[in-house]
């Protein structure tokens, strides 16, 4: 049996409920919830990071024989490529007019 929500703990950027345990009174994470999250643009630079981080690369010296060599981007030029693609492609997306305002619904009227 679980006793209910007993102790608040801070970590890094989440809060995490743990409860004890009543027969070995051993501490149990119950729920972990985030306290920030980014916004559309934020999640659309952690994607870009997320798919291309890896294998973002500059070309380098040709080999001896011709042949071009590659540098992987620092994680610095990584996260900076990704956020200057997003900034680009929402600053196109708004002079294209792609991007749309979006309202609350009214609140239901009593009857």
């Amino acid at each position: 049996m679980i006793q209910r929500g007993e102790t608040v703990i801070g970590e890094n950027d989440c809060v995490v409920f743990l409860t004890r345990d009543r027969l070995t009174n051993a501490r149990r994470k119950e729920l972990e919830l985030q306290k920030s999250a980014p916004d559309q643009r934020g999640g659309f630079a952690l994607e870009l990071i997320r798919q291309w981080g890896m294998v973002s690369a500059r070309r380098g010296a040709d080999t001896g024989a011709g042949h071009p060599t590659f540098e992987a981007l620092t994680p610095a030029e990584v996260v900076d490529r990704a956020f200057e693609l997003t900034e680009r492609a929402w600053d196109e997306m708004k002079s294209r007019g792609w991007l749309v305002e979006l309202t609350r619904p009214e609140p239901a009227a009593d009857e």
